[in-house]
């Protein structure tokens, strides 16, 4: 791909950054060799960052036992929400 600088300056005059467009010159890109197995598709191996306020004594509890607390935490609210 090739950026020239007219494109360059036209971008930055709409109000673009230099995260919105690459800086002038010719550019160079890897393809992907990785494709979503179906299993990484289930929303069980889908990972969402979420932030989550929980009692201290809960995550005192949590992360005194596992080295992995997350995972663990994650793993207890599985079992409980399937328990239901």
């Amino acid at each position: 791909m090739e950026v020239t600088q007219t494109e360059y300056d036209d971008a930055m005059k709409k109000g673009w950054t230099d995260d919105d467009i690459q800086k002038p010159g010719k550019h160079r890109y890897g393809r992907a060799t990785r494709f979503a197995k179906p299993e990484d598709l289930l929303p069980s191996n889908i990972k969402v960052d979420v932030h989550l306020k929980i009692d201290l004594d809960i995550f005192e509890h949590f992360e005194e036992r596992y080295e992995n607390y997350q995972t663990e935490i994650n793993k207890f609210c599985g079992q409980r929400w399937k328990a239901t």
